[in-house]
This record gives structure tokens, C-alpha cells and sequence, in this order.
């Protein structure tokens, strides 16, 4: 049989362990919540400088918060690129039909090949 004073000082253990795991997960809850509120501090922030700031002002700040936004005058223009476009842009291909052929078929026979 356990005696009272040993489950005494096992339950102020378990108290104890208890205790710090509640005061942890208060402290990573007030770490989140700082967090939040520091993002919608940026997000004021950002949202005034794209409102009020220059044109290289607010294409900075919209890099830094995503890719591929520009600004053209007072327009947002979100420039997604596409594979087809990219290779279209690029020196050698010009238009759609002149394309390389990425897994070109063998020439035919040789008259040097070996045969079965």
C-alpha cells in the first residue's frame, strides 16, 4: 500500500507539471497573439503605402508580399507567367508553329546501321 505522503508528494508533482504546461501554452498563446496583431500592423502599413506611395514604393511592397504584381499607373496587374508565353518570349521560338521538337523521331535508316 502507498503511504499518504508518498501520493501526497506525487499528486504536488503532477500539480507542478501541470502548472508549467499551462503557463507554457499561456505563453505560446500571447506569442501567437502578438503575431496576429503584428501582421495586421503590416497590413496597415502596406496597405497605406500601395494607397499613398510611389509607383516603386508600392511594386516593392508587392514583391515583398507576393510574386508577379505590378503596378501600371493606378492598376494591380498580376502578370502570371505561363510556360507557352515564356517560350514564345524566348530568341528562338517566335511563334507557336515554330517550335523545336523536344523528342525528335530518329532520321530514318542508314545505310551503315547494323541489321537483326
Amino acid at each position: 500500500m502507498i503511504s499518504v505522503d508518498a501520493r501526497l508528494a506525487a499528486l504536488k508533482m503532477r500539480r507542478n507539471e501541470l502548472q508549467d504546461t499551462i503557463q507554457n501554452l499561456h505563453e505560446e498563446g500571447n506569442d501567437w497573439i502578438d503575431h496576429v496583431i503584428e501582421s495586421f500592423e503590416l497590413v496597415k502599413l502596406a496597405k497605406k503605402a500601395i494607397k499613398h506611395g510611389s509607383p516603386e514604393v508600392r511594386q516593392a511592397v508587392l514583391k515583398s508580399l507576393g510574386s508577379n504584381y505590378l503596378v501600371n499607373e493606378e492598376n494591380l496587374v498580376w502578370d502570371l507567367p505561363s510556360p507557352f508565353c515564356e517560350k514564345v518570349k524566348t530568341d528562338d521560338c517566335t511563334m507557336w508553329g515554330e517550335w523545336r521538337v523536344l523528342n525528335p523521331r530518329p532520321s530514318g535508316p542508314q545505310p551503315d546501321a547494323l541489321t537483326n
